[in-house]
């Protein structure tokens, strides 16, 4: 008997065009709230894996400790720290004098070189590990010139051909010219942070090295390596609990650092006004439609039990091709958001956009639930409409 009542559900399912105005409905109000949620998830992935930790924002400065000794004992026995290293290992300004007659009208041009313990994210995902020889590893996007503060985007010098090969260093001092040889081994993408389009790594104890050699540095700060952002708070608050507070090398708001999303989210806002209403007005429709099917399933010896089982068949129906359709606007969506966002939303230019699963499964579970209840709610007035008839 089951079988031979769910076919009859299936049929007058697909027969009632109403149905599948609801799905699409329900569909793409849900899929643009994904999708709006999934801006947010894929900025927040991006900034967290991407941008806070990359190497510089891991980097965290104490000034002139009061007992160094002590303090970098300290350091070296917490788990959660790749490396310790004083102003020697830390930064230097230097000319690369390969690159003299570059551009006819400038200067020689100049890099920066921060020292690190751990690996660096090169290019084409690849992870370089600094050994404590003379090595490094420059920016892609290279521009060691400046007006007002604002890098010369036509002055850009490409060091893809250079990989692989030794460039001199020479330090930027008339009174100590001292040069070296220095290997360059890989690229990074500076451009998706936007910044450190003159800054070079080495490893913290090459650069030590060669920087005692020509610089001067009587009272030094020390610097510390994070393995992962992730560890920031915890390291800062045992520092803390010790009487030292340590400061990011790099000044920036720690949140995902995007632009306001508060239109996309109003008109996700507007969608489910708009689409509750017109659900409501089908659904109330349905009920009227459905009074003379409700009193020949009457006649024909229906129980109230036999027409409840009826209308939860029709939600997990409804259920089933809201979640199809809701995959095809999610994809959809997808392919329009890549293309639109980056215009309008500048921060999203290097964010790739990624789906919140997450959203997506709840989203999957209010759509069940939502279809369960509109199909009791029809049940119920349909039931009260028969007795006030009766």
């Amino acid at each position: 008997m089951i079988i031979p009542r769910i076919k009859i559900v299936l049929k007058k399912f697909f027969r009632n065009k109403l149905n599948y105005i609801i799905c699409l409905l329900i569909a793409f109000c849900f899929s643009f709230s994904i999708m709006i949620s999934s801006l947010t998830y894929s900025a927040k992935e991006y900034y967290e894996n991407d941008i806070f930790n990359f190497v510089s924002y891991r980097i965290f400065s104490i000034s002139n400790p009061q007992n160094k000794e002590s303090l970098i004992k300290t350091l070296n026995n917490m788990p959660e720290i790749e490396s310790v290293f004083d102003s020697y290992g830390y930064m230097s300004p230097w000319e690369l004098p390969s690159f003299y007659n570059y551009f006819s009208d400038t200067k020689t041009p100049s890099i920066w070189l921060l020292g690190i313990g751990g690996s660096i994210d090169a290019n084409n995902n690849q992870k370089i590990n600094l050994t404590n020889k003379l090595e490094m590893v420059c920016p892609s996007m290279y521009i060691p010139y400046t007006q007002n503060g604002v890098p010369i985007k036509d002055k850009e010098i490409d060091l893809t051909s250079y990989v692989g090969k030794t460039l001199t260093i020479k330090y930027i001092d008339s009174n100590n010219p001292k040069e070296y040889e220095v290997k360059l081994v890989g690229l990074y993408d500076n451009d998706k942070i936007g910044k450190n389009y003159d800054m070079c790594y080495m490893n913290y104890q090459a650069l030590e090295k060669i920087n005692k050699e020509v610089l001067n540095l009587p009272k030094t700060n020390i610097y510390y390596e994070l393995k992962n952002i992730i560890y920031e708070e915890s390291v800062t608050n045992k520092l803390q609990n010790i009487g030292y507070y340590p400061d990011p090398v790099i000044f920036l708001n720690r949140m995902p650092a995007i632009d306001s999303l508060n239109m996309l989210v109003y008109i996700s806002y507007g969608i489910f006004g708009v689409v509750a209403i017109i659900i409501l007005a089908l659904v109330y429709y349905k009920i009227l439609k459905d009074k003379e099917n409700n009193m020949l399933n009457k006649l024909l010896g229906y129980s109230n039990k036999n027409s409840l089982f009826n209308y939860v068949i029709d939600a997990l129906l409804l259920f089933i091709f809201s979640i199809i359709l809701l995959f095809v606007f999610v994809f959809l969506l997808l392919k329009i958001f890549k293309v639109i966002i980056p215009k309008y939303y500048t921060s999203f230019k290097n964010i790739p956009l990624l789906i919140s699963y997450s959203s997506l499964i709840k989203t999957i579970c209010l759509i069940f639930i939502l279809s369960l209840l509109l199909n009791i709610i029809i049940f119920i007035f349909g039931q009260k409409r028969e007795k006030h008839n009766v």
